[in-house]
């Protein structure tokens, strides 16, 4: 795991490759994992949203087809848990 920050209060958190949770304010609000990307649907600050949009625009290489799934903000650290669990359990028995 290797936590980098992009910028002022954005930080991006690289489980294994391409699995990726970026983080606006110390906030997990978007990721990517493999080939597919999401974000919560979690209202935040218009500063947030911008980080969020410009993150996305980045690792998505501004393909239309890249679009992220958006998941409730009540389910939010649910599917962030689980997936995790998943990549780095994934990346520990290689």
């Amino acid at each position: 795991m290797q936590l980098k920050t992009i910028a002022a209060n954005q930080a991006e958190l690289q489980l294994a490759p391409h699995s990726l949770i970026f983080f606006s304010y110390g906030v997990p609000v978007a990721a990517q994992f493999g080939t597919l990307f999401y974000r919560t649907n979690e209202k935040h600050s218009q500063t947030t949203t911008t980080h969020v949009n410009r993150w996305l625009e980045n690792v998505t290489g501004h393909t239309p087809f890249n679009q992220p799934a958006t998941i409730p903000a009540a389910e939010w650290s649910r599917f962030l848990d689980r997936t995790t669990s998943r990549v780095t359990e994934g990346s520990s028995n290689q």
